[in-house]
């Protein structure tokens, strides 16, 4: 990629005269403004410096409004973006990639349907349809979603969390589509933690102030944690601290201030906010105020019973380590399910699922079968952090045979799920061939299936 860079970037010395020789023209004309550069000097500009990242409001004082004049647009965080803020970057690109997670919050809605209503018929826009568009209820990722020439792909690699966290989201948001790419010996939480989740076991009460609901034990406990945490040694990771409720952050903010020195704070990288406010950043460590307990007042209750998603952000902005800080007895037995399913989750100890030796019955039948042909297979033969259904040959030839279940393989389209097309490109990375098998074929042909195993392992 540097080598590329220097090759695109660096302009020869005849494309060093001509910007020089436009930019005096733009000065004696008196062209101040992007808006008034031509396309064709815009297209010359691009050629040595062809990727640009901006803000969406920033657009029109840099980019000119050419049609098509990159190739692609990436909208990141597109449920952060309302459709209308686009629309200027999507006149510019001939092909735009929407990047977004539908389990993530939402951007402010810039308007209530009565208004947008109003809008849309001064402009005398049809009534059929008005849905599929409308700013008040659809980010540009709900948008796009929607559209029948989107290709859609899930972004299944996740980088950021150790396992146990993973694991913890796939349960509750995800559907088991995510895969963990970091193991546990990646991270490194603070002393008598493992990488995962944990739980702080705090009441107090939770009462209302004129800003919002406070729980000042948890706050108390935060700054109790983040003093311990300065003072590790063998602790050099960030924490970031996070809550649902401005007026909990501003409590915890006030209390670790008077706790902390400006040095203790530096050392963690300390960082205080909403949930709102996190979403798009990390932390090695995050401590969750959950505020929740008996005395709450019921609006508490129900912003919490109503955005599941922000513990899904929450949760997901630590690396290392997330620490949920709330009374664990009433979070068990609130009746807001997914509060119930985290505080099961990050009060008991995790461990890594464990396979069976064989996940069906006719992946029982096939080693059977592949025994008496007289072959080897090794069922679940771990490979990285993966368990191949039979490994064959694995000094060697290195063959990884799949049963699949149109069930569990295959997507509401009927294709076959893009985790298994990417858990093959990282076998073939790692040099074994794969070989799967859909549980018809072995009812129908198992010979044929077998015959097919001894052709890839050369022995007919």
């Amino acid at each position: 990629m540097p080598k590329l860079a220097a090759l695109v970037t660096r302009p020869s010395e005849a494309d060093r005269r001509y910007f020089s020789g436009r930019a005096r023209e733009f000065e004696f004309t008196n062209v101040r403004s992007v808006r008034r550069m031509p396309p064709e000097d815009a297209r010359a500009v691009l050629l040595h410096r062809p990727i640009w990242a901006v803000s969406t409001l920033s657009v029109p004082a840099r980019i000119p409004l050419v049609p098509a004049l990159f190739d692609y647009v990436i909208f990141d965080e597109a449920s952060q973006s309302d459709i209308a803020s686009a629309l200027p970057l999507l006149a510019r690109a001939s092909k735009a990639v929407v990047v977004g997670d539908p389990m993530q919050l939402n951007f402010v809605r810039p308007l209530g349907t009565a208004a947008e209503h109003a809008l849309m018929d001064a402009a005398s826009l049809p009534k059929a349809g008005r849905s599929t568009f409308a700013q008040s209820i659809n980010s540009l990722f709900d948008f796009c979603e929607r559209l029948p020439v989107a290709n859609r792909m899930f972004l299944a690699d996740q980088f950021r969390s150790a396992p146990a966290i993973v694991d913890y989201l796939n349960a509750d948001f995800y559907k088991d589509r995510l895969i963990d790419r970091k193991s546990e010996e990646h991270f490194k939480p603070p002393n008598g933690y493992r990488p995962g989740l944990a739980w702080e076991d705090v009441g107090g009460n939770a009462t209302r102030r004129d800003g919002g609901t406070v729980n000042t034990a948890e706050a108390e406990r935060i700054a109790a944690l983040l003093k311990r945490f300065a003072a590790d040694a063998s602790f050099s990771g960030t924490v970031g601290v996070i809550s649902p409720f401005n007026a909990q952050v501003a409590e915890i903010q006030k209390i670790a201030h008077s706790r902390l020195s400006d040095s203790e704070r530096e050392r963690l990288s300390l960082r205080i906010a909403t949930v709102d406010k996190f979403q798009g950043g990390e932390a090695d460590v995050i401590i969750f105020s959950l505020v929740l307990t008996p005395t709450a007042p019921l609006s508490t209750r129900t912003f919490l019973q109503k955005e599941r998603r922000r513990l899904n952000v929450a949760v997901s902005r630590a690396k290392a380590l997330c620490i949920i800080v709330g009374d664990l007895s009433y979070a068990k037995s609130c009746r807001v399910r997914h509060i119930e399913f985290l505080a099961e989750r990050a009060s008991r100890p995790w461990s890594p699922p464990k396979p069976n030796l064989f996940d069906s019955s006719w992946e029982r039948r096939l080693y059977t079968a592949m025994q008496a042909r007289g072959l080897q297979p090794f069922p679940q033969y771990p490979v990285g952090r993966r368990y191949l259904d039979f490994a064959l040959d694995p000094d060697g030839i290195k063959l990884d045979v799949e049963v699949d279940g149109r069930r569990w393989h295959t997507d509401a389209s009927g294709n076959r799920k893009t985790a298994d097309v990417l858990r093959d490109r990282e076998m073939t990375a790692r040099g074994w061939k794969v070989l799967r098998f859909w549980v018809h074929q072995l009812a129908h042909d198992m010979e044929t299936c077998l015959d097919s195993i001894e052709r890839e392992l050369g022995t007919r």
